[in-house]
């Protein structure tokens, strides 16, 4: 028989601790992060703004290079949050040993490359 057990803690080492305890009877077959909510919005609300700034930013300086005084925007798409879940990391596989009080099983946050991107087109103006 196998069964899975999902534990969420935003503090590492009481998770690390909880799955030393839970490593004595049950076999860990890896551990795993994920973004929370609230942190998924923050940044995706941070890395737009910075998308934003950007994508004006060029689009300022290709009017200047074209001879142009600024642009207006004619179309203007800003993407989602798109980042790639980290893999979980296998520990163990084998029971450990049943001990009287147990060391913490090193948990540790998994790192996620994310983006935004903003992409339209711009009318050149004198």
């Amino acid at each position: 028989m196998r069964a899975q057990l999902t534990v969420k803690s935003a503090d590492f080492a009481a998770l690390g601790r909880l799955a030393a305890q839970l490593a004595q009877t049950l076999q860990v077959q890896g551990t795993g992060t994920e973004m929370s909510a609230a942190l998924q919005a923050r940044e995706q609300a941070e890395l737009t703004q910075m998308a934003i700034a950007r994508y004006r930013a060029q689009a300022l300086a290709a009017a200047r290079d074209f001879g142009y005084a600024g642009y207006t925007l004619r179309e203007v798409d800003v993407g989602a949050l798109q980042g790639a879940s980290p893999t979980p990391r296998p520990l163990f596989r084998a029971m450990a040993a049943p001990s009287m009080e147990a060391p913490g099983i090193p948990i540790e946050a998994g790192l996620q490359t994310l983006s935004v991107t903003v992409a339209g087109t711009v009318q050149l103006q004198r």
